[in-house]
C-alpha cells in the first residue's frame, strides 16, 4: 500500500472523530437511503472530508495535498488507505 505511513495518522484522526459521530449509525443511515453505489467507499469519503475540512482539525490542513506531492499519491490510492483504516473498527457495511 503506498500510504502506508499514513494509516496510523487517519486511523488516530477516526478515532477522535469517532467520540463525535457514531460510524455504525452513520452507516446503517446511510444504508436506509439507498442512495450510494458503494457504500464502504461513500462512508470513508465522507469521513474523509470531516477528517480534512471540518472544524475539528482532526488531520493537518492541506493533509490531501500533502499525500498527492509527498507520495505521488492518486485517489485510489487515499481510497485504499481509508477502506485499510476504517477496517479497524469492525464496522458492518
Amino acid at each position: 500500500m503506498k500510504l502506508q505511513k499514513e494509516l496510523e495518522v487517519v486511523i488516530s484522526g477516526m478515532i477522535e472523530l469517532q467520540k463525535e459521530i457514531d460510524f455504525q449509525y452513520h452507516i446503517d443511515e446511510i444504508k436506509q437511503t439507498g442512495e450510494y453505489k458503494d457504500l464502504k467507499t461513500r462512508v470513508v469519503w465522507g469521513l474523509f472530508h470531516i477528517l480534512c475540512y471540518s472544524h475539528l482539525n482532526l488531520l493537518p490542513k492541506g493533509y490531501t495535498t500533502y499525500l498527492y506531492e509527498t507520495y505521488g499519491a492518486n485517489d485510489s490510492h487515499i481510497d485504499t488507505l481509508l477502506k485499510k483504516a476504517i477496517d479497524t473498527f469492525n464496522l458492518k457495511f
